[in-house]
């Protein structure tokens, strides 16, 4: 925080190498299922799908790949993974953070609707996720 008052502005990057190696993975046991005998077909079809979905995963989300999380003085976005729509959440709109084992869930409303979203701990730096946590908590009103 500035002397002003005021707060930097904070972004928390996604960290996607744990999702990308399991699904890199999967794809390697599927590239191999697709050789091996009965319903390799199948396989085969599945793993053009899949490459269809790598490819669009780097080109549409990789490439310009957004911070997960950005904290500003009067608002809060969050991008949801892949290719959801962006949060923007203003803070004096928050009602409830809850900090969950692995998420942390905002319940927030404007113009009598309430909604929630998550912030998932496994698309986050561990150091991230600790600071997060205690930088979201300074938001929450007082009850």
């Amino acid at each position: 925080m500035d002397n002003d008052g005021t707060m930097d502005t904070k972004e928390f990057k996604f960290k996607m190498d744990k999702i990308e190696r399991y699904f890199s993975i999967g794809t390697f046991i599927i590239f191999f299922l697709s050789f091996a005998g009965k319903n390799s077909e199948y396989w085969t079809i599945l793993l053009f799908i899949l490459t269809a979905l790598i490819l669009a995963y780097y080109f549409k989300w990789y490439k310009k790949k957004p911070s997960y999380l950005i904290i500003e003085d009067e608002q809060i976005t969050i991008h949801p993974p892949l290719f959801f729509k962006p949060q923007q959440i203003k803070k004096h709109e928050i009602k409830q953070i809850k900090v969950l084992d692995k998420k942390i869930k905002i319940d927030f409303g404007f113009e009598g609707i309430n909604k929630s979203v998550y912030v998932h701990s496994n698309l986050l730096e561990e150091n991230d996720w600790k600071q997060l946590t205690l930088i979201l908590k300074q938001f929450e009103p007082m009850s």
